[in-house]
C-alpha cells in the first residue's frame, strides 16, 4: 500500500519552512508528501492571498466574479435596443 498525503500550507517563507520540515518528517515514517498540489494553488493563488484560511474567501469571490460577467455577457447579447 502507498503511502500520500498532501501538505498544505501558507505560500510565504515560514509555510514553506514548516512544508519542508512535514516533509522530512513525513518521509522517516515512509510517507510520501505529495508538494505537486501545494505548488500548483500557489502559483495560482499567490499574487491573490497568502495563506491557506484565504482560499475559501477567495473561491467565493471568483464564483461571484465569474456570476457577474455571465449576467453582464447575458444582457449585452440579450437587451433590446
Amino acid at each position: 500500500m502507498n503511502n500520500e498525503i498532501i501538505i498544505l500550507t501558507d505560500w510565504d517563507k515560514a509555510g514553506e519552512k514548516l512544508a519542508k520540515k512535514l516533509m522530512q518528517h513525513l518521509l522517516s515514517f515512509g510517507v510520501v508528501p505529495n508538494m505537486r498540489f501545494h505548488r500548483l494553488l500557489s502559483s495560482l493563488v499567490r499574487k491573490d492571498i497568502k495563506d491557506v484560511e484565504g482560499l475559501d474567501s477567495y473561491i467565493d469571490r471568483l464564483q461571484y466574479n465569474v456570476q457577474l460577467s455571465a449576467n453582464r455577457q447575458y444582457r449585452k447579447n440579450y437587451t433590446f435596443q
